[in-house]
């Protein structure tokens, strides 16, 4: 290996832990109070975990439901997105928090739920989103979420990368009520103060769309899809 590659490894792998940080700061201190102070959680709530990776976003809904409720966590388990991000790593997890009696794994694709409509009162995406390329597809994902989720359901979105807005334009074009928008300042960097994390809770809510409140040419100017109801 030349000195260009292995100064390029080392470069990744620094990029690497610096992410892997922030997004063990967001899961363990961020998503805590957002499930803590932000959200009232039902017990037997069924919630559905996307981009589960470590499963560490699972967990913490997992430990607040009864076993009334469940959680699915879906991945397609690559490792360039998660070092060491494999279904049976995340399975063992579970097992040793006794956990499996209100959760479960899958290998799904986001951009296409194996899941029936109207199912989840929570969909949840952290660290997941921003990996979906092109920008078509992350509305897909988007399209797929509401979907699963009921009426009335929570959408909660914890990221990186310059998508905040892009998120938040198409959810109230597909009639999503905005209850919290935030993006956190230092805590949220990864790389360097360029990047920042961000929040998004938002409600499904098809009142406005049903009542023709909704301004159509806002979608065709700016999604060229068709405005979807679930």
């Amino acid at each position: 290996m030349d000195n260009i590659s292995i100064l390029q490894k080392k470069k990744n792998t620094r990029i690497f832990k610096q992410f892997k940080k922030v997004n063990y700061i967001i899961n363990y201190f961020t998503f805590p109070y957002l499930m803590d102070i932000v959200l009232v959680i039902p017990e037997d709530s069924i919630i559905l975990d996307l981009g589960t990776g470590h499963g560490l976003v699972l967990i913490k809904f997992a430990s607040k439901i009864s076993s009334e409720g469940h959680v699915t966590g879906i991945d397609l388990w690559k490792n360039r997105d998660q070092s060491n991000n494999s279904f049976k790593s995340t399975q063992q997890l579970l097992q040793e928090k006794n956990l499996e009696n209100r959760s479960d794994l899958k290998t799904a694709d986001m951009i296409e739920l194996p899941f029936e409509n109207k199912k989840y009162d929570f969909v949840t995406a952290s660290m997941a989103i921003h990996n979906i390329k092109p920008k078509q597809n992350r509305y897909k994902a988007l399209d797929e979420a509401t979907r699963v989720l009921k009426t009335e359901g929570l959408l909660i979105i914890l990221d990186t990368g310059n998508h905040k807005k892009e998120y938040l334009s198409y959810l109230i074009a597909l009639g999503y009520r905005i209850k919290y928008a935030k993006t956190y300042g230092i805590i949220g960097w990864w790389t360097g103060p360029w990047m920042s994390s961000y929040a998004i809770i938002a409600e499904k809510n098809y009142d406005m769309i049903e009542k023709g409140y909704l301004i159509i040419w806002f979608n065709k100017s700016f999604f060229p899809s068709k405005i979807r109801t679930f």
